[in-house]
């Protein structure tokens, strides 16, 4: 191996493992976990005119949902690691699907909020133990693949969202919506495949779990401040086209076909890695310093096509990097995928609790202009962030272990090397 991004990642899969029911498991629970937040969004106008509150109830909300994600995230990974990717799962879409329940029952804002706010603990869970479920049952020469289909499923919710306001607000209404969303939680445990092997071996070992490093830190860093301007392009992209000129109706296409190549790429750059091991952590440093291009060219944008062009840059390569980018943290980190995935979220969702607010503050404050150019500073962030947390990393790993990590197992490690070795 030519770069220590491709450390060998130390589960393979376990002796009857079927790859293909636990990428479905994933994507599915992670579906679940995302949809109360997505679900609301695209219900928000329903809601707001049966409970009485304000718009600006849909950003605290909301906030709410990724604020508890992102404290919950880091001890949610590491309960992870002590009960199993399964519990985890499951346990992740109980509280989501009685969230959505709560939700579909709220009679004013306030408890549809609090029921939103909870939902966070359920996102917390099921991520990173299904990052752990990957690791364990899919192959090593198509984890890339499987992360980007997991990783696909963020996108996919908020294109469910988007669905339920055009079909089940207007027939179910929106209470019957989000119990329709909480039936989707019933599929997660006829698919979550049951615990053995070399799955039981990884849990039993994770009584005590490493301190999170500081390479660790840097990249959860990255992650915070990419997200804060990739989520911030999705939320006012629209807005912008229409001052910029474009109809409102073509404003929203732009963000449905950015929307959708972010989707894509998000898939196809994770599946890319399968067949060119190593330099992971720099792709992705690439792709975050790319996003500050399209950044740039939406801040220059004085014509419709100059906006759509750098639109689509940003969701390409904005939303591009974070499977790949997830799947580098699990192979960097091979006997703690959920801990390690669990600190690395946490920074994410931080991003997606301040990035929008400090946006939207900047366009009211300056414009916009000025605020795509404080999104592309957060991308260049981001790209220095990860070049110098795999400094750190390689920095640490050249010293001897440090307190509470796990060897890897010399039997985990023959079942599936990562190709390149």
């Amino acid at each position: 191996m030519t770069d220590f991004d491709s450390a060998p990642t130390a589960l393979g899969m376990v002796a009857d493992a079927r790859p293909a029911r636990a990428v479905a498991t994933a994507l599915v629970s992670t579906i679940v976990a995302a949809l109360p937040a997505f679900l609301f969004g695209g219900l928000a106008a329903l809601v707001r005119r049966d409970l009485g509150f304000g718009v600006q109830g849909i950003g605290v909300a909301v906030a709410g949902y990724f604020a508890v994600s992102a404290l919950a995230s880091i001890p949610a990974g590491r309960i992870g690691e002590r009960i199993g990717a399964r519990r985890g799962i499951l346990g992740g879409a109980f509280v989501s699907g009685a969230t959505l329940l709560a939700m579909g029952a709220a009679r004013s804002g306030w408890q549809l909020g609090i029921a939103l706010a909870c939902g966070g603990i359920g996102n917390a869970l099921i991520q990173p133990a299904a990052n752990l479920l990957l690791t364990q049952h899919v192959p090593a020469h198509r984890r890339g693949l499987a992360f980007g289909i997991k990783q696909s499923a963020i996108p996919a919710s908020a294109l469910l969202g988007g669905l339920a306001v055009a079909t089940a607000g207007e027939t179910l209404g929106w209470r019957g919506a989000f119990v329709a969303g909480a039936g989707l939680a019933l599929v997660v445990p006829l698919l979550t495949p049951q615990e053995e092997g070399l799955a039981v071996l990884h849990r039993t070992e994770h009584r005590h779990l490493p301190h999170i490093s500081g390479g660790l830190l840097l990249l959860a860093a990255a992650a915070g401040v990419s997200t804060a301007a990739a989520n911030s392009m999705s939320s006012y992209v629209v807005e912008y086209g229409i001052e910029t000129g474009l109809t409102p109706a073509s404003a929203g296409f732009v963000l449905m076909a950015g929307s959708a190549a972010g989707l894509v790429s998000r898939v196809v750059i994770a599946w890319q890695s399968d067949h060119r091991p190593g330099e992971h952590l720099r792709v992705v440093a690439v792709l975050m310093g790319t996003a500050a291009i399209g950044y740039l060219v939406l801040a220059a944008s004085v014509a419709p096509a100059l906006l759509v062009v750098g639109a689509l840059v940003a969701f390409m390569t904005g939303w591009g990097w974070n499977a790949l980018f997830i799947y580098s943290v699990v192979r960097l980190h091979p006997t703690t995928p959920a801990a390690s995935t669990g600190v690395t979220m946490g920074g994410g969702f931080s991003g997606s609790v301040f990035g929008p607010a400090a946006f939207g503050y900047i366009v009211g404050a300056l414009g916009f202009r000025q605020a795509w150019t404080a999104a592309a500073l957060c991308a260049v962030a981001a790209a220095v962030f990860i070049v110098l947390g795999r400094r750190r990393i390689r920095h640490e790993r050249g010293g001897p272990p440090g307190p509470g990590v796990v060897p890897i197992p010399e039997s985990a490690l023959m079942h599936q090397p990562e190709r390149g070795e």
